[in-house]
């Protein structure tokens, strides 16, 4: 069983996991956009279903994987904060 990561000490290990799920269609992580200043442009999500698959990850893992846990409703507020600043641009209409 995987060790549960802890919100306060493990933020990077977090976000590098959450950014790697929203990259995972290009097959690339946050380590190969680490020192592009313009990533979030170059990559879409291109589908509704593909952001809505990385959406509901990140909430799983803040739900489940990560200690102190947080509520479905604390995880979904903590989304849009990610989202708002890491988010790939849509090229959908949400």
């Amino acid at each position: 069983m995987e060790k549960k990561l802890n919100w306060y000490k493990d933020t990077d290990i977090i976000l590098e996991k959450m950014i790697d799920a929203e990259l995972k269609s290009y097959n690339i992580g946050m380590k190969d956009i680490i020192d592009s200043k313009d990533w979030f442009s170059k990559y879409t999500f291109k589908t509704k279903e593909e952001y809505q698959e990385w959406k509901n990850y990140c909430i799983d893992l803040m739900t489940k994987g990560i200690t102190p846990k947080r509520t479905k409703k604390q995880a979904e507020r903590e989304f849009m904060w990610l989202d708002m600043q890491y988010g790939l641009k849509c090229e959908f209409e949400r």
